[in-house]
């Protein structure tokens, strides 16, 4: 468990474990940041301002009338992914993991990685390709991964999976810094600067 800092500009009600703030809310977290119109957190045990208890656990984040998120990933060496979250409305319950959320949206990926591998999936659980023998000291590379929906996403944050649904249109390759983009062409091997 990490703090979390919610800023808002009109309102905030709290109903028993529901706490909804309105207007221009940020969220800000050690790793990265968090803007919607409307937050809804709900929390673990109800929320006491008496100054009793235990800080509030979040259990989960509904995000409503847009979402706009930008977070880091770390391990022992450092960032290891930068995300970039656009979507109208985003879900995320911390116990279960589950993630939902309604598009139009756009996820953009940088992040380290090792070798090709079988990084994408289609349905059904079978790889795009076959998995390449994974050798303990293959070089890590930068890969950006943009994907465009229109429908939704759906996922869990326990097992890594993002599922994006509608009109889906993504690439994938390594880039040589984390500033640099592929673009979304119909050659796909253009590299622009953020």
């Amino acid at each position: 468990p990490e703090p979390l800092t919610i800023t808002w500009q009109e309102s905030m009600q709290l109903h028993g474990r529901e706490l909804t703030f309105l207007g221009n809310v940020h969220v800000q977290h050690e790793s990265g940041w968090l803007r919607t119109r409307r937050l809804v957190v709900r929390t673990v045990a109800p929320v006491s301002f008496d100054g009793g208890g235990q800080n509030p656990q979040v259990e989960q984040l509904e995000c409503w009338e847009g979402v706009l998120a930008e977070f880091d990933q770390r391990d022992v060496s450092g960032v290891n992914s930068r995300q970039h979250l656009e979507l109208q409305s985003l879900q995320i319950n911390q116990i279960t993991g589950e993630i939902r959320g309604d598009g139009p949206g756009k996820i953009d990926s940088v992040h380290k990685a090792k070798g090709a591998g079988a990084f994408m999936a289609v349905p059904g659980g079978a790889a795009t390709a076959p998995a390449a023998p994974r050798l303990m000291y293959e070089a890590v590379e930068l890969r950006h991964l943009p994907v465009d929906f229109v429908c939704g996403v759906g996922g869990n944050l326990h097992s890594k999976t993002v599922k994006v649904i509608g009109n889906v249109e993504a690439v994938y390759g390594p880039i040589e810094s984390w500033d640099q983009r592929l673009a979304m062409s119909p050659g796909g091997d253009e590299l622009s600067p953020r």
